[in-house]
């Protein structure tokens, strides 16, 4: 399709979806196109004044604001947790010859991660990733009635949580993240309570799943690619040219959604103001316009500029978490399981979810 036009209006989606690198390149950086009329008119002021649906200029000041609690510093204190999270979900694996890779390590150690990233103490860990499950299989369509009822429910307990949490993290800030956005100042402005409860709820859910996504489509594209993998653990100063690799050919989010709001011209198409907009990731990334044999995993590929994390002002804010959480899992999973490999006897399955593609089980012998 790609190669037969650059953009399709589909009437069933009711909206234009564009497969080629530069027009979602062009439209992901164009202020004339926004985020935050997709939401329905019923949607809640606060999901809706969220970084994550907002757009400028009330994006820019969060933006500003929460960008103050994403410095290096920040990040890299998680380094050895995540590197001892890692080597702790792997050790059963190596006792009993098995893995279920998404339910016994890229499921948890996400989670984890983030619990620690938000200051979550080590003991209500397991609660609020029973939490985070609920959340994100809720917003799967496919899931049963009785999946979105957990959804809201684990919602309205995460959110009693983060409002008890807050108060403490305030009179006594640690080096997480939340205690940063609590402090965070940009010109005399700072988030107030339920913008810092709106940014809580955001890093789970659009860090969780995404990151469950990269390590386990990532692996399962490395056991297709022994060869890759050996060469990693030879040359572990590849990892971050590999996760780059492995967020090209199999971005966690395989597309994202606009809507324009001036009209705006693209391959002589005039997008008229208020279309919708369906920015195809999957098939950009690899557009052989700008990547020289796109479907071959090349651990030296360079440049990649990859549209994994999309661009412009709603650029991947978790990027550099994300990125350092695969560079750390999978380079422990190759490390540590050498002899890691595809079960036989049974196949992996995906989930179904065409935006956030995933796996639902990838099971391993090792």
């Amino acid at each position: 399709m790609r190669e037969g036009s650059p953009l399709y209006w589909l009437p069933r989606a009711h909206a234009w979806w564009i497969l080629d690198y530069s027009g979602c390149a062009q439209l992901m950086q164009d202020g004339r196109l926004g985020k935050a009329d997709l939401l329905p008119a019923d949607v809640p002021d606060a999901r809706r004044g969220s970084l994550l649906m907002s757009d400028p200029p009330a994006h820019t000041r969060l933006r500003a604001l929460v960008n103050r609690g994403f410095v290096p510093s920040v990040l890299e204190h998680l380094r050895p947790r995540i590197t001892a999270l890692a080597s702790t979900l792997l050790a059963p694996a190596a006792a009993c010859g098995r893995l279920d890779l998404v339910a016994d390590y890229a499921s948890p150690l996400p989670a984890m991660v983030i619990a620690e990233l938000l200051g979550v103490p080590a003991d209500d860990h397991e609660q609020f990733r029973g939490w985070a499950d609920a959340i994100i299989r809720g917003l799967d369509p496919t899931q049963p009635a009785a999946a979105v009822r957990a959804h809201h429910e684990a919602e309205a307990a995460l959110h009693a949580y983060f409002t008890r949490l807050l108060p403490r993290l305030r009179a006594q800030p640690g080096p997480d993240l939340l205690s940063a956005l609590i402090g965070a100042e940009a010109s005399g402005d700072r988030l107030s309570r339920d913008e810092l409860l709106s940014m809580a709820m955001v890093l789970l859910v659009a860090g969780f799943e995404t990151t469950v996504n990269l390590l386990s489509t990532g692996m399962l594209t490395l056991l297709h690619h022994p060869e890759t993998s050996a060469r990693l653990r030879r040359e572990p100063q590849r990892w971050p040219a590999a996760v780059e690799e492995l967020l090209r050919l199999e971005p966690p989010v395989q597309f994202v959604q606009r809507v324009v709001r001036e009209p705006v011209q693209l391959h002589r198409q005039l997008l008229e103001s208020g279309s919708k907009v369906i920015l195809v990731v999957g098939a950009a990334n690899r557009d052989p316009a700008v990547f020289s044999d796109p479907d071959h995993l090349d651990l030296d590929r360079h440049p990649n500029p990859h549209l994994s994390f999309s661009r412009g002002v709603h650029y991947c804010l978790g990027a550099p978490l994300a990125r350092l959480e695969a560079q750390i899992a999978l380079r422990a999973l190759l490390d540590q399981l050498p002899s890691v490999r595809l079960d036989p006897d049974r196949p992996p399955t995906w989930s179904g979810n065409l935006a956030v593609r995933g796996l639902r089980e990838l099971p391993l012998r090792v």
